[in-house]
């Protein structure tokens, strides 16, 4: 069989046990496989929402959707903001809306305490958008806003955080500021270790070895083991236009893998020094501590990486990511 699939070009691998009988060795490669097939079948199943544009100058968030296609058959569907603003126009269905809101009490505790009034408009959104995911066959959505945020635009954008960590909940992939790669990571994260949550590094302190890592924006609820996802009224967002309800969830202490993907870059070029379209993923498993984070309203955790940042271990680890967000799995 392998000969067969060696000389028709096809990729497969090889794993020894025993089927019968039960192997927990055989078991657990299989269905490392299968998890594995998971995330190809989403690729190339299902499409990819960009909202909006890349945040302004990260060219590090830019990337050709052609040349996407064509390696990852991954489709991307490009969507002005003004239609989301009319996206629940049509959401009259009270008893959907209501349940929908529950979900979302049930999710988050409100500060200054949650009600279905409170909450209706953002559960109608939500209800608008998991709709809008099914009848455009979405599985990411990479968004970024940069309008005024005023009237409708405003209403929607106050309440965009929580909309989009309740579809990331129910398993799809919402970056913030248009980020593909990272809705991408962030799929590929939830699908094999069932949470996928968007981070960057705030600060380090070299004395603990210990880096501040972390986002705000949308979160998966998922990774939030250590407490309950809060949700708040700010007056400003974090890196973007207008302010209102934002999220924030608490990955517990322990272990926690990364993944972050590039494209381009030194590692992508040719024997003659010419550019090639290619993408690299980088995987790391690290450790969540516990300790002081600050008064900062964001998701945020304690990171221990092995080895410590000073080495040459990292340095060459992490040369391949440098002013790349990464996508972590608490575990």
């Amino acid at each position: 069989m392998v000969a067969d699939l060696e000389r028709a070009g096809k990729r497969h691998a090889v794993i020894t046990g025993v089927v019968e009988g039960g192997d927990p060795s055989v078991q657990a490669e299989i269905e490392d496989w299968c998890r594995a097939a998971q995330v190809r079948r989403r690729f190339r199943d299902t499409n990819l929402a960009q909202i909006g544009r890349p945040y302004p100058g990260m060219m590090d968030l830019y990337i050709d959707e052609t040349n996407l296609y064509n390696r990852m058959w991954l489709y991307t569907k490009q969507f002005d903001w003004e239609k989301m603003w009319a996206i629940a126009d049509n959401v009259t269905d009270e008893e959907a809306i209501r349940a929908k809101a529950q979900d979302i009490l049930d999710t988050f505790d409100i500060e200054g305490g949650g009600t279905i009034e409170k909450v209706w408009d953002m559960a109608r959104y939500v209800v608008a958008f998991e709709q809008w995911v099914k009848d455009e066959k979405i599985a990411f959505v990479a968004s970024h806003y940069d309008g005024f945020a005023k009237g409708v635009a405003g209403k929607l954008d106050s309440m965009l955080i929580p909309a989009f960590s309740m579809l990331i909940k129910q398993g799809t992939a919402c970056a913030v500021e248009g980020d593909i790669k990272v809705s991408m990571a962030m799929s590929i994260l939830k699908t094999i270790a069932g949470c996928g949550q968007l981070s960057e590094m705030y600060s380090i302190d070299f004395n603990e070895d210990i880096c501040i890592i972390g986002h705000s924006g949308s979160g998966d609820a998922d990774i939030s083991k250590a407490k309950k996802p809060t949700m708040k009224i700010v007056p400003v967002f974090h890196g973007k236009t207008g302010g209102g309800y934002l999220t924030q969830f608490y990955p517990p202490v322990g272990d926690v893998t990364y993944l972050a993907i590039t494209m381009g870059g030194r590692s992508a070029l040719d024997g003659t020094g010419r550019q090639r379209d290619r993408s690299s993923y980088l995987r790391t498993d690290e450790e969540i501590r516990s300790g002081d984070l600050g008064t900062s309203r964001n998701l945020r955790s304690r990171k221990r990486f092995r080895p410590d940042f000073r080495s040459d271990a990292y340095r060459r680890k992490i040369r391949r990511n440098s002013g790349e967000d990464v996508v972590h799995a608490a575990e």
